[in-house]
């Protein structure tokens, strides 16, 4: 088995995939990271026919922009790579600069949450990141100065 060449995280959203003979399906997004993301639907086998093909997703997402979390619809080239038990995997292609800095933000905030919340836990944590204003939210008095 090989390594993943990027960090998954955990997406509980909604997504809809438009293929280019004009079906569309809403689907259940898994999970995500730069390079693609992973889709569950209730009837699977409609979706296996697709693999190799192009297509659009879209999908909703939360992001971090400092001390705010906004919500942003995220719409990106895509194909389907391969098929799975409980989804398929969907390849991003080519994505924009815009849409790139977007799922980074996204992926990034996941990753460092996901640390966060082991890291509240510990007493005498010391942390020093450029996410200082992040951090200082998300920890509160965790933090001292």
């Amino acid at each position: 088995m090989s390594a993943r060449k990027h960090d998954r995280v955990d997406l509980d959203t909604e997504s809809t995939v438009y293929f280019p003979d004009k079906k569309d399906f809403i689907c259940r997004t898994l999970d995500v990271s730069m390079g693609g993301m992973k889709l569950s639907h209730d009837n699977l086998a409609l979706l296996f026919p697709y693999i190799g093909t192009e297509c659009l997703v879209e999908f909703l997402v939360e992001v971090q922009e400092e001390v705010e979390v906004k919500q942003v619809f995220l719409q990106a080239k895509a194909k389907i790579a391969n098929g799975f038990p409980d989804g398929v995997g969907l390849a991003f292609v080519g994505l924009d600069k815009q849409t790139l800095t977007l799922l980074e933000k996204l992926v990034v905030s996941h990753l460092h949450s996901d640390d966060l919340t082991a890291l509240k836990d510990k007493d005498g944590v010391t942390i020093k990141s450029d996410f200082t204003k992040i951090l200082k939210g998300q920890l509160g008095d965790h933090i001292t100065e």
